[in-house]
């Protein structure tokens, strides 16, 4: 966008620049023609009319540094620090977003744990449950508590009630974004009492039936605005692969895919043989790989990537590990290629577009060295094989909780920025 001055409708004595679609729009640009500028002032000293109209014009530029900022109450509008959140659900999700959001330097108003299990003091009981993660690493910033809920140096109010139903004042507290991280609930309606009690935006971190699902270096460019409330999570294996699974289909079309994950321990395992009604699940987690189910990838990758609808699917297994899932993606191409060109073309995407979202890995890692990486997903290039030039299987690493919990800091922010560009667009129209 510019604005020019100029005199007689041919001569620029100044030039307002900025660039609307720039990463910081809280900066823009003078270019300023002082020669012509004081020019024009020692030609109007004798004619004091037009002399006292033109420095008033004159005195709007400015003459001293041509970089200047916006007014104070606009200033590093674009900041993380402006972005206030709240946290709904204390669980594993939950402590990570909150870890992610100091990480990112977002603002964390308050958050609400509606566990039975807590206690009267529910800053204490939080406390307990962040600092001492033993899947995620210890929690290196400093915590207390007083009345209030401490973490490095912000003050979050600490909620707990003993019901699921209950939703906070979100107004009150000067919350704008509400996470979701209870999965009791899937439909936008469901979720609407949030957006009563004062939030902007819901982001729910559940797959959802009926909410749009944006995952961060796949789809977020679908985002309009007129969402209040969306979903950052299409299924927890398939956010991880998505951005994968773009970058191949991209290049050299995916035709069809098979998936295998083999996935870390989770909360409902048991850990002596007991009765259940999922079989495998019934059987000692610490020295057993379970069968989990046919995971429902096809129709989770086709909500964001339409071309691949019902052309993947897969099986997921359970393993007595910590943290820390592998992928599997065995895929039959459209073109031809060489396993080398398929390396370079994630070895691109992972170092441009996909940047912080897609990994590139040719080290010998194991996944114990990726349990805090805030990637998506590590393409593991030394374990994946090329069978035919349309035939490859790919290899990756990922901490899908963790991830999630980064990716939805991503989409708040994307949001954050997205909603102010568009009101500065709509008031500068």
């Amino acid at each position: 966008m510019g604005l020019t001055w100029t005199i007689n409708g041919n001569h620029d004595i100044a030039f307002f620049q900025m660039n609307l679609y720039s990463n910081d729009l809280s900066r823009f640009q003078w270019e300023l023609q002082y020669d012509k500028i004081n020019a024009l002032k020692i030609s109007f000293n004798c004619k004091k009319v037009l002399k006292d109209r033109l420095r008033q014009v004159l005195d709007l530029i400015p003459t001293t540094d041509p970089f200047v900022t916006f007014p104070p109450d606009l200033r590093d509008i674009l900041y993380s620090s402006n972005i206030k959140i709240g946290i709904n659900g204390f669980n594993r999700i939950g402590r990570l977003v909150l870890r992610c959001a100091l990480e990112q330097g977002i603002q964390v108003i308050a958050v609400n744990d509606p566990d039975p299990s807590a206690c009267l003091q529910p800053a204490v009981h939080m406390v307990d449950k962040l600092k001492f993660d033993s899947a995620n690493a210890y929690f290196k910033g400093e915590v207390f508590h007083k009345d209030k809920f401490i973490v490095a140096d912000q003050v979050i109010s600490a909620l707990t009630v003993q019901r699921q139903t209950y939703v906070p004042p979100w107004d009150e507290l000067g919350v704008e974004y509400v996470v979701e991280t209870i999965c009791k609930y899937t439909t936008i309606d469901e979720y609407k009492s949030h957006l009563q009690a004062g939030a902007r935006r819901v982001i729910i971190t559940v797959p959802s039936a009926d909410a749009p699902v944006f995952v961060m270096g796949v789809n977020e460019d679908k985002y309009t605005g007129r969402e209040t409330v969306l979903s950052s999570t299409l299924y927890t294996t398939a956010n991880c692969l998505a951005p994968l699974v773009k970058v191949v289909h991209e290049k050299f079309g995916i035709v069809e895919a098979l998936i295998t994950t083999l996935s870390s321990s989770i909360r409902v395992q048991e850990t002596v043989d007991e009765p259940s009604d999922k079989s495998g699940r019934s059987r000692e987690a610490e020295q057993n790989i379970l069968f989990a189910n046919n995971i429902t990838i096809d129709k989770a990758i086709g909500k964001i990537i339409p071309d691949l609808n019902e052309k993947l699917t897969g099986t997921s297994f359970i393993f007595p590990t910590l943290n820390v899932s592998l992928i599997d993606l065995t895929a039959r191409l459209n073109k031809g290629t060489k396993y080398e060109e398929i390396c370079a073309a994630i070895r691109e995407a992972a170092n441009g577009p996909l940047k912080n979202i897609l990994a590139y890995s040719d080290d010998n890692s194991v996944p114990t060295h990726d349990i805090v990486d805030k990637h998506s997903l590590i393409f593991y290039a030394q374990a994946g094989i090329l069978l035919k030039d349309n035939f490859v299987k790919l290899v990756s690493w990922c901490n899908n909780e963790y991830s999630d919990a980064n990716r939805v800091m991503d989409l708040i922010k994307y949001i954050f920025k997205k909603d102010y560009e568009d009101k500065l667009k709509q008031s500068l129209e």
